[in-house]
């Protein structure tokens, strides 16, 4: 039986609400090493083998870095912060602080970092940076598979965590937004237009979400995918990658 790994992976600021919501229970990751490209009518199915190793209808073989059972620990956007006690001339117990969510946790006991800078300036760390100790999100693989990012199914598209426009609360509480969630479709991740007169584009940026939107999941989350992978693997490009399915477990 294989042994259970413990995995980094980084999450955008968007994955950690929809994960700690509890509406994200699936990641899509590129597969590094990308097959080769082949006829139409190339078998192109896909089982698994002994020790993680996938195998194509054409032979093509590659090892996954994820198996059922591995644990996986969030990365996202940190920093270890403390505030300063003018009464007592000292700083209060350091904080790990999470971006995404703008909360803080005490830390007890030597840290070994850094968590005060002279200025007493705040600035966030990289995901990359994160230790495992510092992680709040304990993932655990409950499936795997590989699939070309096109070919993702609606109800997948809604379990990678993508967002209706509107929140229920904003539909029922403002005038105007009188009818269901459906209707107003989801989220685009992707649109940052100016919005009134007089509004920078950074300004516009820094909205909850944003008046423009997708009528299905599937179309959102490429809006998603863009925002975070547009840049190397956009969607048009369609690669192939390891769609993982998690629970999340206690940390």
């Amino acid at each position: 039986m294989a042994e259970t790994k413990k995995l980094p992976i980084i999450f955008s600021a968007e994955s950690v609400h929809a994960i700690l919501a509890g509406r994200k229970t699936q990641t899509r990751r590129v597969m590094k090493i990308q097959p080769p490209e082949i006829g139409l009518f190339q078998d192109r199915s896909w089982i698994c083998g002994k020790n993680n190793i996938w195998m194509d209808g054409c032979g093509f073989q590659i090892k996954c870095p994820y198996a059922v059972g591995d644990i996986l620990w969030a990365k996202e956007t940190w920093d270890i912060f403390a505030i300063f006690n003018e009464i007592t001339s000292s700083y209060e117990v350091p904080s790990i602080c999470y971006k995404a969510t703008n909360t803080a946790i005490p830390i007890i006991g030597k840290i070994g970092y850094k968590y005060q800078r002279e200025d007493n300036s705040h600035k966030w760390r990289s995901p990359r940076f994160m230790p495992r100790w510092a992680s709040r999100i304990i993932l655990e693989i409950i499936s795997v598979k590989i699939e070309r990012l096109q070919d993702i199914l609606e109800e997948d598209a809604i379990a990678e965590g993508v967002e209706y426009l509107f929140t229920e609360d904003e539909i029922k509480n403002t005038v105007g937004l009188k009818k269901p969630q459906k209707e107003w479709g989801y989220k685009n991740y992707l649109w940052h237009g100016l919005i009134g007169s007089g509004i920078s584009q950074k300004q516009s940026d820094q909205w909850d979400y944003q008046f423009s939107n997708y009528k299905t999941a599937r179309d959102s989350y490429s809006s998603l995918w863009d925002s975070i992978n547009g840049k190397k693997y956009p969607r048009e490009s369609n690669p192939w990658v390891w769609a993982i399915e998690f629970k999340r477990i206690d940390n």
